[in-house]
């Protein structure tokens, strides 16, 4: 559900193109993909089986330094 996203965006008073949604679900990832924000999983965590590489995403990493590469160096 992008509700609780889309409140902490209100919130904050920050657009979806402002915002990145990071996670590790593909519930994670729907609710990115429906508040229009780019979306990083991390392919450790709460995945339950499913293959994240399959979904999608803007990123996929495997360790957070990853994180901090990809949001100080977009593509």
């Amino acid at each position: 559900d992008p509700l609780p996203l889309q409140h902490a965006l209100k919130q904050l008073d920050a657009s979806p193109a402002e915002a990145v949604m990071i996670g590790d679900s593909i519930n994670d990832f729907k609710a990115g993909q429906d508040t229009g924000t780019a979306t990083i999983m991390v392919d450790w965590g709460y995945h339950q089986g499913v293959d994240l590489a399959g979904l999608g995403a803007d990123a996929l990493i495997s360790q957070f330094n990853q994180l901090n590469e990809l949001l100080t160096n977009p593509a």
